[in-house]
This record gives structure tokens, C-alpha cells and sequence, in this order.
């Protein structure tokens, strides 16, 4: 079944119009890593997907602290800020510290430009294409407030079929019960502005209750949050269409799959509950020397990844040995977790200082079906933190954890320093170490029933040291990084998995200065990358920067006009491989030397925002020539006009 533009999985003019009614009715940077949590995003049972952009919310004239169920006691709070480089960027592979690369369209299977590792805990599903668009539940976040807050966003393109919308909602039943919604779809439904069988959805929905108890010693959060991933895969265009005459359309172009598609749902249920003993004095105000709360987690979430294609092509030009049976190609991985975690928590206060340290024992039940196989298996895990700081400005934080049963011997051992250096800046510095097994779809792989690999490889040992400086004053911040990998898994020019012998490594560094003049400002990020062996397959340069005019117009509407630019030096990048899901080596296409020029227009009148971007504007400079950030995956030569707006009702 293809991905058209008929709406199914809650309409999204139905969740605005619930979150509005909602509302109106209750008046009266660094090198990132993966989060850390109950598990990850896609696929990857039991790693950290990439980074989870929560994206900023502006409130100004009352009170609000946002907090999440695995960290409650570390609130953040929320007040006005000015337009942002990122208020105009609504795909998610622009929203991170480092862009990504997609396919072309937005929501997309994607790949980061700058190499940073993943956390990595036990048993791994493997998929991981998709993973900045999917919510898990650990993601929604609950809020402190006085009155029910609202947040409406909707951009389109020329195409109204290509749309992004987002809604969150949240509102307190009493003065210990909070309840939180959060919605986004991201479509790219269009037929004339794409290439053929290329259209994409994906939409995700969480929503909970956090409480907690009049004395403030037990509090719970029950989270349930769905994803849902619908893509036409066409294997990348094999002949574009002609751009002359007047009805030049990228639907025309030639593909290598007309039948195929996507299919990713991923579902959870996560109860999360803390207590803290003792017996509370409401008389004094003082901080307790030492305060111990217990915890525990428990979450469940099942899976559901296939791959089809109803007609390959008789002669398996396209899936090759892939190609098990000429009727038709699937790929299917259905996996089901329960996750039990108890953990104690100990803090310490001392005059100046502070510390903390918390321990936990975490039990893991899997189900895996791989067609046309089927397995249960087990996982237990030891591990803990600790927090130091010895005085105000220099903070501490060791994380480890152990595989017991199941991932014995995998381990994961991470240390971080944030040095405060006065209004010269901030020293950071991080290290990490991880012994991680190989992923299930690395192991063994089958198509339509059938096998095609089935390896004993053996684990990866990586490893990671950061270090960066911030200088306030200047507004410039360097950071460096190297990274080991020891015996990694890829994925060679047919698509193949092997192991590498040889020892790969990236060392990188990264420069940030921002530079004013009156109301004009330039923002520059350039990152370099070095690598060893010959199968990380990273960009040397990347850059992006960003020149714009900042001020006021009619004394009270707030504007960002300019242009951003983006590009890398040329690579032999990675290819795609829709049937596994995974991207892989090539050597045929060097990817060329091409900045992506987008100018917009962003403005604020008090709740009330706005942007227009143009993208690609820079395609007029090169005639009848396609961008690729992937080959045989080029961006649709059409109109990159976008419209968007972001609305907040808080009464």
C-alpha cells in the first residue's frame, strides 16, 4: 500500500482543535552523544539513538518549569528569548548541533555529516534511519505552571501536501496532577514536486500524567507514546528528467523502484515512580544534610519493521544475492521489550559543594521475531553515577553500567568535567569507553523468509575523548575530539555486512564565532574531520553559517531577515540501502563541493510567530545540475518556498 496524502492516525486539524478547545476552556554544543534512558529511539532496542533535539518553548508573562520522568529534580525554567537561528528550521535534520544528511525530502532516512558515537546498551535491532523522528515516551515533557499552556506550529511548502505540524499541551488538574500531550507529523505526500513512489509520513504522538503526593515525597509518571513511519522507497532516481520546456516536472524522472515502501511502528507504556523516605518538617526550612530516594521504571515497547516490494524486477538488477525469490521481496523484524529498572539515589549537601550518586539493577525481557524466526531472551544490567562538586564551579560526573546475563561482559563507562573559568568561559572535557555486541540485523538478515547472512562477529570496542572551550567575551568555542574504534561492523559497496580488522579513528575539531556589526550578525560553524582506515566515510570540511539582519520594524514586530549557508568538501559518501535500511559504502559517485544557500524571513509579534524560506536558492548557479547529500538521492529541483507559523496560547 503506498503513502498518499489520506489521513489516518489522528488528523491533525483534530488535535489542533482539541489542544485549542483545551486551552480556551481551562481559563480561570559540543560533540553530541545519544540520551541517556530507558532504552532508544528506532529500532535499537538497547542503544541511544541520535541526538533528541527538545526544542525551546518561549513563555513570558508567567512562571514555567519544564521537567522529564527520568530526571524530575532537574527542572528547567522557561522564559522569553528572541528569534533563533533554529526557529525556522522545521526539518529535524536541521535542528541538530550538527546537520545530517537525508534523502532528498524531508522525513527522510538520514545519516550525520559529523561522526559522533552511540550509546549502546546490550541487545541493538540494528535500524537506526529514522531515528531523529521518533518520540519515545521518555521524551514527553511535563510542566509546572499556573495556567494551561498551548504551542501550535504548521509549515508548508509550495505543495500543501508537504506539511510540517506540531502541537503540545499541557495543564494542571490540581496543584500534584499534570497532564501533557505532545503531537508532530511531518509529511512529504506531493506528486508533482517529488520523484516517483517518493512520498514519506511520519507521525508521533506521547501523552502522560505526572503526580505527586501532598508531601512531596512520592511522585509517579505514566507515559504512553506512539510512532508511526510510512515511506515509498524508489531506490534513488536512475535517469532525471528533462528540464527543458515548459512542463518540467521531477515526476517524470526515472526510478529503480516503483513498488516498494517502509513500514515502522514503535509503541510504549512507561510508569515511572520515586520515594523518597523519612518524615518531612514543615516547620524548617532548611536542606537535609542527606536525602536518599528509591526508584523504579518500568516500560514496555514493541516494534514492528518491514521492508516490501510487491514487483522487483525479474533479473534482481536492483537487490542482487538480496533477491531471494523473484515474487517479491519483504523484510520483516518485529521485537518486544519489558524493562524492569530499581535504582537508589543519595544526595549529599555540604556548605559550597554538593554530590550524589545514585545505583541501579535494570532487568530486560526480549522477544524477537526476524522471519521466519522466533526467540526469547534475557538481559541484566548493574551500573551507576556519581556526582561530585567540589566547589561551585567545577562539576563531576562519572555514569557506569555492566552487562550480567545475557550482554555479559558489555559494558559502558562515561566521565564528564565542566570547569567554570569566570567570565573567561567554561572548560568541559568527556570521555567514554563502551564494549557493545553486534546489532541483530549485523548477526543475521533474511528476505522473504530466507537467509542471506548469518555471522558470529565478535564485539566492538569504542572509545571517545572531548575536550572544548568556551570564551564568552569573544563569543568563540573550539572543541576537539577523537575517536577508536576497535573491530567495527559495516556495511561494504554490495550492502554486505563484515567486520573490520583494522583499527578505524576520526579526530575532529570544531569552531564556533559569532560576529556583530550594528544589527548585522554573522554566525559561523566549521567543523574539521580526519580520519584513519578506509570505511568512516565522513566529510574533511563541514560548514555552515548563517549572516542576517536583526531588529525592529514598526517599533513591535521582531525580525530576522538573511541567509544561511551549508555545505561540505567533496566525499565519496555513503550509499542507502532501503531493503536493510542501512547506509553503506560506495566508491563510483565523489560527491562534489556544493553550498546550499536558503534565504528567509523570520518576525515575532509578542506570542504570535512567523518565518518565509526559500531554499536552495542557490540552484540558479548551477544549471541543470541536482543536489545530493546521497547517491542517486538528489533534492526534487522545485520551488523551495515555505511558509510557517508558531502560535502560543496560554490562557
Amino acid at each position: 500500500m503506498k503513502v498518499t496524502g489520506s489521513r489516518s492516525f489522528l488528523s491533525a486539524p483534530i488535535i489542533a482543535g482539541l489542544l485549542t478547545l483545551g486551552a480556551l476552556s481551562a481559563r480561570g554544543q559540543g560533540f553530541p552523544t545519544g540520551p541517556r534512558g530507558l532504552g532508544s529511539g528506532g529500532s535499537g532496542s538497547g542503544s541511544s539513538k541520535g541526538p533528541v533535539q527538545l526544542e525551546k518553548i518561549e513563555l513570558d508573562t508567567f512562571p514555567v518549569a519544564r521537567f522529564y520522568a527520568l530526571d524530575p529534580e532537574r527542572a528547567q525554567r522557561l522564559t522569553d528569548t528572541l528569534l533563533d537561528a533554529s526557529f525556522h528550521q522545521y526539518d529535524p535534520v536541521r535542528q541538530q548541533c550538527f546537520d545530517y544528511k537525508n534523502l532528498g525530502v524531508p522525513g527522510s532516512a538520514h545519516q550525520a555529516l559529523v561522526y559522533s558515537p552511540r550509546l549502546r546498551r546490550g541487545f541493538d535491532v540494528g535500524l537506526h534511519a529514522y531515528d531523529l523522528y521518533i518520540r519515545p515516551a521518555e521524551a514527553l515533557a511535563f510542566y509546572r505552571l499556573e495556567r494551561p499552556l498551548t504551542n501550535l506550529e504548521f509549515s508548508r511548502g509550495a505543495d500543501q501536501s508537504n506539511s510540517n505540524f506540531s502541537a503540545q499541551f499541557s495543564r494542571n488538574f490540581s496543584e500534584n496532577l499534570n497532564f501533557s500531550i505532545d503531537y508532530r507529523r511531518l509529511a512529504s505526500l506531493g506528486s508533482a514536486a517529488l520523484f516517483p513512489n517518493q512520498q514519506g509520513r511520519n507521525t508521533s504522538i506521547g501523552t502522560g500524567f505526572w503526580t505527586q503526593s501532598k508531601s512531596k515525597r512520592y511522585q509517579a509518571f505514566m507515559i504512553y507514546a506512539d510512532n508511526k513511519l510510512e515511506h515509498n522507497d524508489n531506490g534513488g532516481i536512475s535517469e532525471a528528467p528533462s528540464r527543458e520546456g515548459a512542463f518540467f516536472t521531477p515526476s517524470a524522472a526515472s526510478v529503480y523502484l516503483k513498488d516498494a515502501g517502509t513500514r515502522y511502528r514503535q509503541q510504549e507504556l512507561l510508569y515511572v515512580h520515586y520515594y523518597k523516605p523519612g518524615k518531612k518538617d514543615s516547620t524548617s526550612s532548611k536542606v537535609p544534610r542527606q536525602q536518599i530516594q528509591l526508584g523504579h521504571q518500568m516500560g514496555y515497547r514493541g516494534s514492528t519493521y518491514k521492508f516490501f516490494d510487491a514487483s522487483p524486477a525479474a533479473d534482481a538488477s536492483f537487490y542482487g544475492v538480496f533477491q531471494t525469490d523473484n515474487r517479491g521481496v519483504r523484510h520483516f523484524i518485529q521485537h518486544n521489550k519489558l524493562e524492569n529498572q530499581f535504582q537508589i539515589l543519595l544526595r549529599k549537601n555540604i556548605p559550597n559543594a554538593a554530590s550524589g550518586s545514585a545505583l541501579h539493577l535494570t532487568h530486560v525481557l526480549h522477544r524477537l521475531r526476524q522471519e521466519p524466526g522466533d526467540s526469547v531472551f534475557q538481559e541484566v544490567f548493574a551500573g551507576g553515577k556519581w556526582h561530585l562538586s567540589p566547589f561551585e564551579a567545577l562539576q563531576l560526573e562519572v555514569n557506569a553500567q555492566l552487562g550480567l546475563l545475557g550482554s555479559a561482559g558489555d559494558y559502558q563507562l562515561q566521565g564528564h568535567l565542566k570547569l567554570e573559568l569566570g567570565r573567561w568561559g567554561t572548560f568541559s572535557g568527556s570521555v567514554l569507553s563502551q564494549l557493545y555486541r553486534p546489532t541483530a540485523v549485523q548477526n543475521h538478515f533474511f528476505v522473504t523468509q530466507q537467509p542471506v547472512w548469518q555471522n558470529d562477529f565478535q564485539k566492538t570496542l569504542e572509545s571517545s575523548l572531548q575536550g572544548g572551550l568556551q570564551v564568552h567575551k569573544w563569543q568563540l568555542s573550539a572543541h576537539a575530539a577523537y575517536h577508536v574504534i576497535g573491530q567495527g561492523i559495516f556495511f561494504d559497496t554490495s550492502g554486505r555486512v563484515f567486520q573490520s580488522e583494522p583499527v578505524q579513528s576520526v579526530a575532529q575539531l570544531s569552531l564556533q564565532k559569532n560576529l556583530m556589526f550594528w544589527k548585522l550578525h554573522l554566525e559561523n560553524q566549521l567543523v574539521f574531520q580526519v580520519t584513519t582506515g578506509q570505511y568512516l566515510r565522513v566529510p574533511t570540511w563541514y560548514g555552515k553559517h548563517s549572516l542576517y539582519f536583526s531588529g525592529h520594524l514598526f517599533k513591535v514586530m521582531e525580525t530576522r531577515i538573511g541567509f544561511d549557508i551549508r555545505y561540505t568538501s567533496a566525499y565519496y559518501a555513503d550509499a542507502y540501502f532501503p531493503l536493510s535500511g542501512q547506509f553503506h559504502l560506495q566508491n563510483d559517485v565523489l560527491l562534489p563541493f556544493y553550498p546550499a544557500i536558503d534565504a528567509y524571513f523570520d518576525m515575532r509579534v509578542t506570542r504570535f510567530r512567523a518565518f518565509v524560506k526559500v531554499e536552495h536558492i542557490g540552484d540558479a548557479l548551477y544549471q541543470n545540475a541536482l543536489y545530493y547529500w546521497v547517491p542517486d538521492y538528489p533534492r526534487p529541483p522545485v520551488s523551495g518556498f515555505r511558509l510557517g507559523i508558531k502560535w502560543r496560547l496560554s490562557e
